[in-house]
């Protein structure tokens, strides 16, 4: 495993030294609290259990399963605190560019199209929590947003597990192409939530 990168490698090891069904458990946490406590690198956690899966130290399939329950228990918490709590938790920060105005055009577009972006939410880091945060505030009916993000969960989670499995002998050039897409959505998510925060004030200007 000396060619693993050093991060990748921290991962396999903790998972090898505890084996069995703390693989397991251990990579259902890791998916679950990728969405409680962002940015923890759920996705590494996965990619290194494809890894071991790939040499037989583990199931894939049970990883599969593992990683599609820590997920939606994860995604179900963040929704339910968005949906009791949300509202309360932006009105009180003191962030200038979250007002009541901007919470109604969060809800409205969620209830016109957000939902169905909840279908990609999992391809999105840096914004998964977000937007499943925002679903349980724009009151996405539970079941629609459980599903619709359950089926991102899954196929963004059975990639991640497969590649690492059927691709161990290019685990560098792999795993540097994960890294890559982690650090590059959001720079570019980034750049439009600053466009977008630059013609808001443009239209301030405007309106005085």
């Amino acid at each position: 495993m000396n060619n693993i990168p050093p991060e990748l490698h921290k991962y396999v090891e903790i998972l090898l030294s505890h084996g069995g069904l703390w693989i397991y458990l251990i990579v259902a946490f890791s998916m679950f609290f990728e969405y409680v406590f962002p940015p923890f690198p759920g996705d590494v956690a996965i990619f290194s259990a494809g890894f071991i899966a790939g040499d037989g130290s583990a199931s894939v399939m049970i990883v599969l399963i593992s990683a599609l329950l820590g997920s939606i228990a994860g995604l179900t918490v963040v929704y339910v605190v968005g949906r009791k709590y949300g509202r309360a938790i932006l009105s009180r920060r003191k962030i200038w560019f979250i007002n009541q105005s901007l919470i109604t055009k969060t809800e409205n577009w969620y209830t016109r199209v957000g939902a169905k972006l909840l279908l990609f939410s999992k391809f999105l880091p840096g914004v998964r929590f977000a937007l499943v945060f925002f679903s349980g505030i724009a009151a996405v009916p539970f079941k629609k947003a459980l599903t619709l993000t359950a089926i991102s969960c899954l196929i963004w989670n059975s990639m991640v597990i497969l590649l690492a499995f059927y691709l161990q002998r290019n685990i560098q050039s792999v795993y540097r192409i994960l890294s890559t897409y982690r650090i590059i959505i959001p720079l570019i998510l980034l750049f439009i939530i600053l466009v977008w925060i630059i013609k808001i004030l443009a239209k301030r200007r405007q309106a005085i």
